[in-house]
């Protein structure tokens, strides 16, 4: 044991909630809640502090890219070096001390020069110096805090004000007001882009022109970052279409400002320019590049997209990136004018690019089907980084052209069901069953659409055939707080990985651990068929050195559901048809309050890191089972303690779901090793392969000072090793 850990044991025995929805009690993690300032230009560096819980012993930072680097200086302060091959964009960065890896923060890297607001700026005449083509690092210390910028406006030189908090997961909800020379005001926004807001003026004559940033509700906190930036650079809106196939030199119509020549660009004032250009569309556009460093932020609700992020770039100085999705069918550009009675002609297969271009906007696409036929229509604008809310219809067409709906969709709900990955979004999809041969056509709008019209509306509506396919996506367990992955020395830590089931996907799918740091060991676990979570077990040998790493999760569906498979090694030899895939990185963000998941999203990279010391191990034997459905099972249970601590420990099986008609609980009293854990399958569970874990639960006194008299108690939850069983 180090001087630096240090746990106590109490005598008396907590209750364990083992639902898998709810969090699991642990020992203090460091959560890290912001970095100020939040980036850096590239080829510079600049010192940052880092914010959160359990931040006072960090000593390192970890960031996504190799050409990031950072240097303890005191305390919580680091100075950070980004390379000139430093893509430019968000990273993640993450906090390593002596508690282990933290949850990750975004981290910016830009390519103009960067400075720090200057405080006090609460007023007009104490306002901090706006330069052209500067970010500048501001937060919302306290409430009501109220930050000024000012800048030289010039008549007529259309200028850009935009403001990036939401996209830093910071607390800020911020809005921005202009006001001009005398203090006219000019212009306010707030949720004008991604969240965050964004002013496009021409200023109307020249002086002295300033802004000024709040909370929307006046809050404040050392987690209200943001970036300020007055900028000339060019923006994009939109494009079209959506998506373009893999490998395609594809031609693309841009919306956005500063497109054009200046002189152009500010004749136009706040009105859209167009743009025709040409893409070589990357081959590899069908995979996770959008997660990639320097990309976008992939947020839950979008995780089931694919394609990559462009930036127009002119005079040197790029735009922010749009996302691009990958085509697997013919793409189509919707013709105006669509409405229903004269819908657009298409083929199925398709993919559709629209928008919803003015109040009311309805668009229709006609086409015949078959009597039989399954297609899966999905209308998709969330995922593609649009504020669309898309709802359709699909109607049968008559041969006077009476039209009869057959089927609608709105909002699409979680596929997974995982309040620490939820993927539900205000995207449209359904499954039809063509019920006769006729012409049909699909009916979309927007939800608010007698409110409002845009081009920027746009969305990507697919008529596709069935595929069955899953990803899955690799998350810390907890489902409230924001963490990191972290076991101790002769202990264990679990990780939830989640399967998103495609056109019906229901095989069993093994997942494994792979590449983890020496010292640390996983066994294969089974996601069974329909499910879609499993908890995967990682255990830290005692003695295994504190080391923070990366590591990877894989998966791959299994055609016989038999305990035999649970041998199979990735690379081997498989089935033909079995579908084998990575899993995503991810976690939340922000924490879980008031029974409202927080915000969760992909992050890049999957870390594990080894502390000191665990409390306490828990062990079930055998890790193979067998039974057929209602039989009772029995597990042999064995708690290791290390030396020095004695506690009475529960032991709670952690089930799929419907899998055990009966909680199964034992209690392993203070001086006691051993106990027999009791269940029964449910008798309505289907046959195949099911996976879980037993549950330890005990108090456990700690402090990160080891001098500190009184250590408070902690409910500590540890998983046994995964226990997999063959229902029969």
């Amino acid at each position: 044991m180090t001087s630096r850990l240090r746990f106590v044991l109490s005598a008396s025995v907590i209750a364990l909630v083992c639902d898998a929805s709810v969090a699991r009690a642990q020992l203090p993690t460091t959560r890290l809640q912001s970095v100020f300032p939040a980036g850096v230009e590239r080829g510079e560096s600049v010192v940052v502090n880092v914010r959160g819980t359990e931040v006072g012993g960090v000593s390192g930072l970890w960031f996504d890219h190799p050409g990031l680097r950072a240097f303890h200086l005191k305390g919580t302060s680091f100075r950070v070096v980004a390379a000139t091959t430093v893509p430019a964009g968000p990273h993640d960065v993450r906090a390593i001390g002596p508690l282990g890896v933290s949850n990750p923060r975004v981290f910016v890297v830009g390519d103009s020069p960067e400075s720090n607001e200057v405080e006090p700026n609460d007023t007009p005449d104490q306002a901090t110096s706006l330069a052209f083509n500067r970010v500048v690092n501001g937060e919302i210390a306290a409430s009501p805090d109220v930050d000024c910028y000012a800048f030289e406006g010039k008549k007529g030189r259309r200028v850009r004000i935009d403001l990036t908090a939401a996209r830093l997961e910071s607390r800020l909800d911020a809005t921005i007001r202009l006001y001009g020379p005398g203090n006219v005001e000019l212009a306010e926004s707030r949720d004008d882009h991604g969240g965050d807001p964004f002013l496009d003026v021409v200023p109307p004559a020249d002086g002295r022109y300033v802004v000024k940033v709040r909370d929307v509700v006046f809050g404040g906190s050392p987690e209200h970052v943001y970036r300020l930036e007055l900028t000339d650079r060019p923006m994009l809106d939109a494009l079209v279409p959506v998506s373009a196939a893999p490998g395609a030199r594809t031609t693309f119509t841009l919306m956005g400002r500063g497109l054009t020549s200046a002189a152009e660009s500010s004749r136009k004032g706040s009105l859209l320019e167009t743009l025709t250009v040409t893409i070589d569309v990357p081959a590899a556009a069908g995979g996770w590049a959008a997660t990639g460093a320097g990309a976008l932020l992939v947020p839950a609700s979008e995780s089931s997209r694919r394609g990559f992020p462009y930036a127009f770039v002119k005079d040197g100085r790029a735009s922010n990136a749009l996302f691009v999705a990958v085509a697997r069918d013919a793409v189509v550009v919707e013709r105006e004018p669509n409405d229903a009675p004269g819908a657009q002609a298409v083929v199925p297969p398709c993919e559709i690019s629209g928008s919803f271009g003015v109040p009311g906007d309805v668009d229709a696409y006609r086409f015949a089907a078959k009597k039989g036929e399954v297609w899966r229509v999905e209308a998709e604008a969330e995922r593609l980084g649009s504020a669309a809310d898309p709802v359709f219809t699909v109607e049968r067409v008559d041969a006077d052209g009476t039209r009869h709906e057959v089927a609608s969709a709105e909002d699409a709900p979680d596929p997974a069901g995982t309040p620490n990955f939820n993927q539900s979004s205000v995207d449209a999809g359904l499954r039809w069953v063509v019920s006769d041969d006729g012409v049909y056509q699909v009916v979309a709008s927007d939800l608010y659409s007698s409110q409002r019209g845009d081009p920027r509306l746009f969305y990507r509506l697919r008529i596709r055939r069935e595929k069955p396919d899953f990803d899955l996506f690799a998350t810390p367990t907890n489902v409230t707080l924001p963490e990191g992955i972290v076991v101790g020395a002769g202990g264990r830590a679990g990780m939830t990985v989640i399967a998103r089931r495609i056109d019906g996907h229901a095989r069993p799918i093994r997942v494994e651990a792979v590449d983890l740091p020496p010292g640390v060991r996983s066994e294969p676990v089974v996601i069974a068929a329909n499910q879609t979570r499993a908890t995967l077990v990682l255990s830290a040998d005692a003695g295994a050195p504190p080391l923070v790493g990366p590591f990877r999760v894989w998966g791959r569906e299994l055609a016989s559901d038999r305990k035999e498979t649970l041998d199979f090694q990735r690379g081997g030899a498989r089935a033909a048809s079995e579908i084998e895939r990575e899993a995503v990185p991810a976690g939340l963000t922000s924490p879980s309050v008031n029974n409202q998941p927080g915000a969760v999203r992909v992050d890049r990279g999957l870390m594990l890191a080894v502390r000191p010391i665990a409390a306490y191990r828990v062990t079930a034997a055998p890790s193979i089972l067998s039974a057929a459905k209602g039989e009772a099972v029995e597990a042999r249970v064995e708690v290791e303690r290390l030396p020095g601590f004695d506690a009475a420990v529960q032991v709670v099986g952690d089930f799929p779901a419907n899998f055990a008609s009966e909680a199964a609980t034992i209690d392993v009293a203070a001086g006691k090793t051993s106990g027999v854990l009791r269940f029964k399958v449910n008798p309505n569970t289907p046959a195949g392969l099911y996976s879980f874990v037993l549950r330890g639960n005990a108090p456990v006194r700690f402090s990160v000072d080891p001098a500190a008299k009184d250590k408070p108690t902690f409910n500590v939850s540890e998983p046994s090793n995964a226990l997999t069983i063959q229902v029969r």
